[in-house]
């Protein structure tokens, strides 16, 4: 999901400038103020941040374009489990639909199409869930989730009466959702989760607490969220077996957007990208650099995100990126501005986005080798750009002192 903030300015940035050539016109000639002059172009590009080359890591592996663009509008909410991958489709009918492809076969299948929403596509293995608008009349009621099971092809409505539901997630037996059932009107609610268990045809409240709870996701028995009840962006935790409910974090600073895999949990905050073992307690962070991130998404010993720069127009290029906790290395997959509004992008080694109207897949290569490296134009503050800038006009500078 697109993290707000994107492109701010970083106050340090301006300091660390400060203390290069704060002082360097005092007690100097005047011949030393026109070569600065001079040298202002440059420095001027050190502020604005300007794209620089710099060695990344390029991830092993196979890229391919999954389906071609041509003849839709617009696929979005791209998801991924094993064989199998959904994305939500918009026609030039305006119409929209749920799209599934089964990779080993190249087979596609439209589970729905109508002229009403359907979105937040998610596959588990036989099951597919999304939220599908065809029997809402009224504006204020948005949304049923509807299940397909993908090896008898059947379809059913699994919500109640009016959950207005947003953001699924399914593992397995289990279908999670924020709900804002108790909204009434246009009157803001904020949500709480729900769970629906497939086998028993059960739905129930997981958390109500009075604050919001928002973007769950769901790994075998274990629940995570954001969840707000202490004035800021916590990950709370629930053990659907044992009932018990706890806080991973309590920072001061937002923490959100979780996804978990196993005994793994992973979240953003801010520009970071955290990684929590349920097991042993331990936290890390896999990604510190400044620019603004979405995701992220674990599957395994893989955890990708989204980092957003502007290059060329006022909408930033989401680049793909990749860690892989066996190796320890922070890797790049896509840096051409890939796109999409799900963060279930990566099941085993398949990372899946959408780019304009085509469906790009990636599979990961593993190697316990040192990655190779590549040149790339990109935006980074972990080698910070302006800071490449800063060496060009350097020179000119110390020159300048000299001749002064």
């Amino acid at each position: 999901m697109l993290a707000p903030g994107i492109g701010e300015w970083h106050p340090h940035r301006e300091e660390r400038f400060q203390n290069i050539y704060g002082a360097a016109g005092e007690g100097h000639s005047e011949s030393m103020k026109i070569h600065l002059i001079w040298a202002a172009p440059f420095l001027v590009l050190c502020l604005l941040g300007t794209a620089a080359a710099v060695d990344l890591p390029q991830a092993p592996g196979t890229l391919v374009t999954l389906i071609n663009g041509s003849d839709l509008i617009g696929r979005d909410w791209l998801a991924i489990d094993g064989d199998h991958v959904v994305w939500t489709w918009y026609d030039r009918e305006y119409r929209t639909g749920i799209a599934l492809h089964t990779l080993s076969t190249g087979e596609e299948v439209n589970i729905s199409r109508n002229f009403r929403a359907n979105s937040c596509p998610r596959v588990s293995g036989d099951y597919l869930v999304w939220i599908d608008d065809r029997e809402r009349d009224l504006p204020e009621q948005r949304g049923d989730i509807y299940l397909y099971t993908i090896s008898s092809g059947k379809t059913s409505c699994i919500s109640s009466e009016s959950p207005r539901p947003r953001n699924i997630a399914i593992s397995g037996d289990y279908v999670v959702w924020e709900d804002r059932r108790k909204q009434q009107g246009d009157t803001y609610q904020q949500g709480d989760i729900y769970l629906y268990q497939i086998s028993t045809g059960e739905e129930w409240a997981v958390c109500t607490d009075q604050a919001p709870q928002s973007d769950p996701d769901v790994s075998g028995d274990r629940i995570v969220w954001t969840d707000r009840r202490h004035g800021n962006d916590d990950i709370y935790l629930y053990n659907i077996t044992t009932g018990e409910e706890r806080a991973l974090t309590s920072a001061p600073a937002d923490e959100s957007s979780a996804s978990i895999a196993g005994d793994r949990v992973v979240w953003r905050a801010s520009d970071k990208i955290h990684l929590h073992n349920l097991t042993t307690g331990r936290e890390r962070v896999l990604a510190n650099s400044s620019t603004m991130k979405g995701g992220p998404s674990i599957s395994g010993d893989l955890v990708v995100w989204n980092e957003y720069v502007f290059r060329e127009s006022d909408v930033p290029d989401a680049d793909t990126y990749l860690f892989d906790l066996v190796t320890g290395e922070k890797m790049i997959v896509y840096s051409s501005g890939s796109r999409s509004m799900s963060d279930d992008l990566i099941s085993g080694d398949c990372i899946v986005w959408s780019k304009g109207c085509s469906v790009m897949l990636f599979t990961y290569e593993h190697t316990r080798e040192p990655a190779s490296t590549t040149k790339a134009l990109i935006p980074t503050t972990e080698t910070p750009a302006p800071l490449t800038t800063v060496l060009v006009a350097l020179p000119l500078v110390i020159a300048a002192r000299r001749r002064g």
